[in-house]
């Protein structure tokens, strides 16, 4: 049993180290995984085009797919699929400690891919798409959790 807990504990701590300006402690991290699932899988009515729209409103296909290829190729977790619209249908038929570990990983390297470019003189206009991407998901999924939603 620790031997699974250990993944997800390990990816928790790390997730306070990486994340800078925004404390996620164990209870956060469960909102978020709870709120984008129903956001993004469990529903395809006005919620989920809600986070679509912030999200795209923000960042570009380019962008997405510039995250989907650093979240693979810098060992993040790696998706069957190759393109980033096909690895979130994918990552939607996860279940379990396998979906968990997908969502805890890939935002570890949405992340770390934020602060790449962003600490990068000729990527600061993406490095302000992705950071108000982020800056506007994460309070929907808080509005979704505060409604009961998830």
């Amino acid at each position: 049993m620790l031997a699974k807990a250990y993944p997800f504990i390990f990816c928790v701590f790390t997730l306070l180290v990486i994340i800078q300006g925004l404390s996620i402690d164990h209870a956060t991290f469960e909102k978020y995984y709870k709120c984008y699932n129903y956001a993004t899988c469990e529903t395809d009515g006005p919620d989920h085009q809600r986070q679509h729209n912030c999200i795209f409103q923000n960042a570009t296909l380019q962008d997405l797919q510039d995250i989907f290829e650093y979240v693979e190729d810098n060992g993040y977790f790696e998706y069957k699929s190759e393109t980033e619209p096909k690895a979130v249908k994918e990552y939607c038929t996860y279940e379990g400690h396998k979906k968990k570990k997908a969502f805890c990983q890939t935002l570890k390297g949405i992340l770390a891919f934020k602060n790449s470019i962003c600490g990068m003189s000729n990527k600061q206009e993406q490095c302000t798409r992705v950071s108000n991407a982020l800056g506007c998901l994460f309070p929907i999924l808080d509005d979704y959790h505060s409604q009961g939603k998830c």
